[in-house]
Order: C-alpha cells, then sequence, then structure tokens
C-alpha cells in the first residue's frame, strides 16, 4: 500500500493488546513459516522506507534464526540489514552472542510480571 499511495505513521496509542502466551503472533516459532520479503528486495533501492521496514522484519526473523541455532538463515537475514536501518539495542542483540540475548529476554520476562515492558524495537 505505502509503494502506490501516501501513508502516515503516528506516535499516538490508537489500540492496546495483551501478550498472551498462546496468541497467534506466537503460536509458529518455524522459521520455515515465517515471510519472505525476496519478491521485494527489486523495490529496495528507490524505496527507503520500505527497505528500513523489511530490515526491521529481517531482524525479527534473524534473531529466531539464531535463537534457534540456525545460522544459514540468520547469515543470510542479517547480511541484507542495513545497521542504520536499527536501534542501538538491536545492532547489539544482532552481534551479541546468544546467550546474552537469552539472559536478557528472560530479564525482560520477569519485568513484564512487574508491568514494565522494555522492547528491541524501541529507540
Amino acid at each position: 500500500i505505502g509503494l502506490k499511495y501516501p501513508v502516515v505513521f503516528s506516535p499516538k496509542v490508537c489500540v492496546r493488546y495483551r501478550v498472551l502466551a498462546d496468541s497467534l503472533s506466537r503460536t509458529s516459532l518455524k522459521i520455515s513459516e515465517k515471510a519472505t520479503f525476496e519478491k521485494y528486495e527489486s523495490l529496495e533501492a528507490d524505496h527507503p522506507r520500505l527497505k528500513r521496514y523489511l530490515d526491521l522484519n529481517r531482524y525479527s526473523i534473524a534473531m529466531l534464526a539464531k535463537v534457534q541455532g540456525d545460522r544459514k538463515i540468520f547469515r543470510e537475514l542479517s547480511g541484507k540489514i542495513d545497521p542504520r536501518s536499527l536501534s542501538g539495542k538491536q545492532r547489539f542483540f544482532l552481534k551479541s552472542p546468544v546467550i546474552v540475548y537469552q539472559i536478557l529476554k528472560g530479564i525482560q520476562l520477569i519485568l513484564m510480571k512487574f508491568g514494565i515492558r522494555l522492547s528491541s524495537f524501541k529507540g
């Protein structure tokens, strides 16, 4: 849609959602079931915002590949990511060993129980 029509993003909170262990977004942990972005790669050079969007999604899947030990997919996806598309936290997690990510993810889950939400998708 954004390639054909103007799109505006707003920082205003327009919706709230609950994170549940059995939610649809958490049910598929298989990398093979995740979306690929190959058909959009030819458009990235002319659409910087599309590149950033795809890089953020590549980051998400690359981190899943890292945790699952799929080095091939991790290298493939992380190699396509422009580091300028990522926040400092995301660059840190992408480069850090998986054990560091797992420990910090565990701390994040503990903090969530106290209502404190941290995300590597935030700046």
